[in-house]
């Protein structure tokens, strides 16, 4: 993921296919977490983006059951290479492109 915490921080997927990242400075990733296969297609030039999927499929984001501070609906994102049967008709399809960065990376996702 690029973040400069020591220890880093890892993405992965849930066998439910729900998806999340490690808390900063801990590698403990949860007993069903699959860390591969994502794959990441780099931008090749200026004008164009990379994909990053799972299992060579996208994501979808569906609607989680709690809401947020304002009160507006929380979405959980899913890799759609697992346990798709089990995605709400109401979920949206989301496409990850990726773009180069020679900037300064994140400390730490939250």
């Amino acid at each position: 993921m690029g973040a400069a915490v020591p220890g880093g921080q890892r993405a992965f997927v849930r066998a439910d296919g729900s998806l999340g990242f490690t808390q900063a400075h801990s590698a403990a990733l949860p007993e069903d977490a699959y860390t591969s296969p994502f794959e990441y297609t780099p931008q090749t030039s200026e004008g164009n983006t990379g994909t990053l999927t799972f299992e060579g499929k996208s994501f979808s984001a569906c609607p989680d059951e709690t809401f947020g501070p304002s009160g507006r609906t929380v979405y959980q994102l899913f890799a759609n290479a697992v346990k798709p049967e089990t995605r709400a008709e109401d979920c949206i399809g989301v496409g990850f492109a990726t773009a180069i960065w020679t900037g300064t990376v994140p400390y730490e996702y939250v």
